[in-house]
């Protein structure tokens, strides 16, 4: 009897681990040749803040991300893990106020569904496809040079982000044995994966797995949690702070990752040109063309000619926005994983993923989970 085909493509968990090593405390290799640093966010309460503290924070904020080198990709992770154990004193010298808060705790748990909520920010800088090692326009001592260049890359753009946002963030990095913690995590969704140490700083990927992670028709197994992806179908029509403020609200194990790279400006005006290009066929549409053959002077006066050139003036508009820094664009995407222990739980929370956000949501991207582990080659 044939291997079936799953069975002959099959590989082991550690191969999604992007990581390879740590090359310091806080800094990792990546398999892809890049490397990356963990940063955790205190975040911002914005209740009661005014209008002006807020475009205040945003401002910023934005400020510090055009800092990012050409390469960069920033992650943002929001942990949500349900269940929360309230502080408590061992004891009360009065029976009435033991009785009183135990009360009040019995109440909170069955009622309040507290949870755990955590910021993270993964940042990372990897070679382009033609600048990786093995490829014929790079030999070992250039992806040594390359290599050394990333690493100071890496450390200056962290420690000018924690400069700049760690008053207002509470942004910190975070050394390897809590970044082993997260990504352990990520990979086996249980909570003692959180209490994870490193061993050594080689092979961090054979250290970080300990679940089977299985693909099934309408979800994934990861160990023994049940689990699904979302990921963001069209852009966002608008950008406002907490923009997916309403997706924390479920009453599920959720983790979120927002993904930036910001765009050099060749590969805009690259993208700009093939658009242009684009939009240039309906100057001389055949349809077109065929209905004015005989009055050629008409061609440049239909819809599509008008929408080309109305087209090509907004292109031109970002063009200049590019050269006058006022913008910076780049490639942002959003994954969602919904998981639990319980496939009857997990059923009940996906129908209040999708339109809880600015965007549509679209269920069952299993081949590009949302997060950092995406970007290992299968």
């Amino acid at each position: 009897m044939p291997t079936p085909k799953w069975f002959r493509q099959a590989k082991p968990t550690r191969s999604i681990v992007p990581l390879s090593r740590f090359v310091s405390d806080s800094i990792f290799a990546l398999k892809t040749g890049g490397y990356g640093c963990l940063f955790s966010l205190a975040g911002i309460d914005d209740e009661g803040l005014t209008d002006l503290a807020i475009n205040d924070a945003i401002a910023r904020i934005h400020g510090s991300l055009q800092s990012l080198p050409d390469g960069a990709h920033l992650y943002q992770y929001v942990r949500i893990r349900k269940g929360y154990e309230i502080p408590a004193k061992g004891g009360y010298g009065n029976p009435t106020v033991a009785a009183l808060v135990s009360d009040r705790r019995s109440f909170l748990n069955e009622n309040a569904h507290l949870r755990h909520i955590e910021l993270f920010w993964c940042l990372t800088i990897e070679p382009s496809a033609n600048h990786s090692f093995g490829k014929k326009k790079l030999t070992p001592e250039q992806y040594g040079r390359q290599s050394a260049r990333f690493i100071a890359q890496i450390q200056k753009t962290a420690e000018i982000l924690t400069s700049q946002l760690s008053d207002l963030l509470g942004l910190t990095m975070l050394p390897k044995h809590q970044t082993a913690a997260f990504f352990s995590y990520l990979l086996n969704l249980e909570d003692w994966s959180l209490d994870r140490r490193l061993t050594s700083n080689e092979n961090v990927d054979c250290q970080l797995v300990n679940s089977s992670v299985s693909w099934h028709q309408d979800h994934l197994r990861i160990g023994k949690h049940y689990a699904q992806m979302f990921s963001l179908l069209n852009n966002p029509a608008g950008s406002r702070p907490h923009l997916f403020a309403a997706l924390q609200d479920l009453d599920a194990n959720l983790i979120l990752c927002a993904s930036w790279a910001p765009a050099p400006r060749a590969t805009v005006e690259k993208r700009i040109a093939q658009i242009e290009g684009f939009l240039g066929i309906f100057k001389n549409k055949f349809l077109a063309l065929a209905a004015n053959i005989k009055n050629p002077e008409n061609l440049e006066k239909t819809i599509g000619s008008r929408a080309a050139e109305k087209g090509a003036d907004k292109l031109a508009d970002i063009l200049h926005s590019v050269d006058n820094q006022g913008h910076q664009f780049g490639f942002y995407s959003l994954f969602v994983l919904v998981h639990s222990r319980s496939q009857s739980d997990l059923s009940d929370a996906i129908p209040s993923v999708p339109g809880r956000g600015a965007g549509p949501l679209h269920r069952g991207d299993h081949r590009q989970p949302g997060c950092l582990l995406r970007h290992v080659p299968r």
